[in-house]
């Protein structure tokens, strides 16, 4: 019991406080007399802090105001008395339609063929024809063909390129070689082939 009545006195003394200090009307560094004290005056809140070695009033708060709410009133349903006749048919409930739901389905680009690349063909070389007199007329340095086993290879390029000199060749120019190349390299395969590379036609008759 005792602590009870204790409690309701330092309850007292501190709303009497409280009070007081709201009594008081606060100004931003004047002195105030209870250190924590509260004063609230002109939409602010003040508070007694402490300062060095003096006791002053804080630059206050300001206080919002808290929204009023307005009590609406609840009317209070009345009851309807019901009227007792002849039982009714009980109403069939009116189907709700579900909403349709449509899917859509993006289309996949159609895939832009490649096209095929066409295959370049293969030139056939045309045997052409060539009689003694125009092979004679291809006599130089700069122009030089040869007759070897009735056929005719042109030899320009190959003059200063020849492993055995370039006056070999060149006295096959405009001329029938075939038994000066027969008398160097007999059937060799490797003059064969050089010379193959450089095969221009046939002789004519």
């Amino acid at each position: 019991m005792r602590r009870v009545l204790l409690l309701l006195v330092s309850s007292g003394l501190v709303f009497s406080g409280l009070s007081l200090a709201s009594a008081v009307t606060p100004k931003a560094g004047a002195a105030c007399k209870k250190l924590g004290a509260v004063a609230i005056a002109g939409g602010k809140e003040f508070k007694c802090i402490q300062q060095g070695k003096k006791r002053i009033w804080s630059k206050g708060v300001t206080i919002k105001a808290s929204p009023k709410v307005t009590a609406t009133p609840t009317s209070s349903p009345v009851a309807t008395p019901s009227v007792a006749g002849s039982p009714s048919a009980s109403a069939s409930p009116t189907p709700v339609q579900s909403p349709t739901v449509t899917t859509s389905v993006a289309a996949s680009p159609t895939p832009t063929p490649t096209p095929t690349p066409t295959p370049t063909p293969t030139p056939t070389p045309t045997v052409s024809g060539y009689t003694r007199a125009e092979v004679s007329q291809r006599n130089t340095a700069t122009n030089c063909w040869t007759i070897i086993n009735e056929s005719i290879y042109d030899l320009t390029s190959w003059i200063n390129s020849h492993p055995g000199g370039s006056g070999a060749i060149r006295s096959l120019c405009g001329s029938d070689g075939t038994s000066s190349f027969r008398g160097v390299h007999g059937n060799a395969s490797n003059p064969m082939q050089e010379l193959n590379s450089r095969y221009v036609g046939k002789l004519k008759s």
